[in-house]
């Protein structure tokens, strides 16, 4: 029962993930005016998070508390953009999300 429940839990983590790409992507879509400068941000900016993730947060060399900041800055950064577009409830609620998660992997080992 709990390998099923921490294969859950991992399997939120990388909906997390998602998720904040794809609040960055809208955040870029939705206030930049139309035009190439929206477009290339659009795809742009969740590609720069992307790598900074990748090299940073699953980077084998980097010191667990570097890797722990660049989590709560980006998921920060996310949070921000869902309360930007007014929504601050939604923001609340995705830092809430990301907390318990991150509680569970740490309770966990994961």
């Amino acid at each position: 029962m709990i390998a099923t429940l921490k294969t859950i839990n991992i399997g939120l983590r990388f909906g997390l993930e998602v998720a904040l790409l794809t609040v960055l992507a809208v955040y870029c879509w939705r206030t930049i005016p139309p035009g190439a400068a929206r477009l290339a941000a659009t795809v742009a900016v969740p590609l720069a998070v992307m790598t900074v993730w990748a090299t940073v947060v699953h980077g084998a060399t980097i010191p667990s508390g570097v890797q722990l900041a660049t989590q709560v800055a980006l998921f920060a950064l996310a949070a921000a953009a869902i309360a930007a577009q007014r929504r601050p409830e939604l923001a609340a609620l995705f830092l809430s999300v990301v907390a318990a998660n991150a509680a569970l992997m740490v309770a966990w080992g994961q």
